[in-house]
């Protein structure tokens, strides 16, 4: 199971909280540890931006006001950066900087120079810039229990760049691909296509 933690313990990191603990149901990722300036952030009930409910405390998260702290102690797969906008770039490039990969709430920086020097740290630490599925507005047929049905595609992309406008395909091993897709196939429902996409552009 990887290993998550989140920076900056507000009101949309709380609402990441709810979306791991359903993760870690399913045996895929588990919130280990927060880390917050504010050490009173664990313990307060904040009313977040997503559904207006608020959120309740995880006594399983260790908490640090520390991040270096953090850094030190945790061995982590990657990182949920929830601060606000202009800590984004610092912070994702100190975190790309350990050889951690970053997972960082929109909008990425406030300027495009840090957008580029995140993108450029990304690339340094040799951690792939965009992995992502899209799921088109139109369905394919498939077969399940030996009976042909209508199902969606699912486009895989995974895409390297160091200005957001060109890109390479990050060339994934057909060995992972085929696992992937296998899980795909069998544990989302109404997904019975996988493709890759190779498009060279973000």
């Amino acid at each position: 199971m990887l290993k998550a933690a989140i920076i900056g313990f507000g009101g949309i990191a709380k609402s990441h909280r709810m979306g791991y603990a359903n993760l870690k149901a399913q045996g895929k990722v588990e919130l280990v540890c927060a880390c917050d300036i504010d050490p009173e952030a664990v313990k307060r009930r904040i009313v977040t931006n997503i559904d207006g409910e608020a959120s309740e405390i995880d006594e399983e998260i260790r908490f640090y006001t520390d991040l270096d702290e953090m850094l030190d102690k945790e061995k982590l797969d990657f990182f949920d950066i929830c601060v606000p906008t202009f800590l984004h770039a610092e912070l994702s490039k100190k975190v790309l900087g350990c050889g951690i990969h970053v997972l960082c709430e929109k909008p990425m920086a406030l300027r495009f120079s840090d957008c580029e020097e995140m993108i450029q740290a990304s690339k340094n630490a040799g951690k792939v810039w965009q992995y992502f599925i899209a799921v088109p507005d139109f369905k394919s047929v498939g077969v399940k229990d030996s009976k042909r049905y209508e199902g969606w595609p699912a486009i895989i992309r995974a895409v390297n760049t160091v200005d957001a406008m060109t890109a390479t395909i990050e060339e994934i091993p057909y060995a992972v691909l085929h696992k992937i897709t296998s899980r795909i196939i069998t544990e989302v429902e109404g997904i019975n296509r996988v493709v890759y996409d190779l498009t060279p552009k973000p």
